[in-house]
């Protein structure tokens, strides 16, 4: 039971990161089209912070995403074809509910 816990918390801390740098993006986004115009497109400086935030985001997301069920140990929302981890309720292989106690 514990150990099960434990697996919950680990799911919710891998969403609630990719929650923040999905957000977080939006700004980004913003940085991005701005800065080229107020400082020369080719300044190292903006091609590193760019390249460092998409190797953040592309982290979180692959994080969340590959979560594994607490039961089955198969992906919890992904299946062949398709993702659905921001709006599944429950594991795509074993049916077992999001935080649930089996």
């Amino acid at each position: 039971m514990a150990d099960q816990s434990a697996r919950w918390a680990e799911f919710r801390k891998r969403r609630r990161f990719a929650l923040i740098v999905l957000i977080a993006s939006v700004p980004w986004l913003g940085l991005a089209i701005l800065l080229p115009r107020t400082m020369k497109f080719h300044d190292p400086l903006v091609g590193a912070l760019m390249a460092v935030w998409f190797a953040v985001w592309v982290y979180a997301m692959a994080q969340f995403l590959l979560n594994r069920c607490p039961r089955c140990a198969k992906y919890f929302s992904q299946t062949r074809l398709l993702n659905l981890a921001f709006v599944n309720d429950q594991c795509v292989n074993c049916g077992l509910h999001k935080y649930s106690n089996w």
